[in-house]
């Protein structure tokens, strides 16, 4: 943190919610991310065939949208 780096944890993830009525909401939301967390390395975009990491949901070289996820 000496050197202008940010302290780990101030970069954890956050979920905020505005009414308590959607807290039930954000933690599936949280819990359908976490689960997907090590499925897979990587997935092929079906337009362009590039590699993305498993996390990404639009492919960064094309901007395709990644709804396979089988690799």
């Amino acid at each position: 943190g000496g050197v202008g780096e940010l302290p780990f944890t101030h970069t954890y993830p956050e979920v905020l919610i505005e009414r308590a009525e959607d807290e039930h909401r954000a933690r599936q939301v949280v819990a359908q991310f976490e689960s997907r967390a090590g499925v897979a390395s990587s997935t092929a975009c079906g337009e362009c065939g590039e590699v993305n990491p498993a996390t990404f949901d639009i492919c960064w070289q094309c901007g395709a949208l990644l709804s396979d996820r089988d690799t």
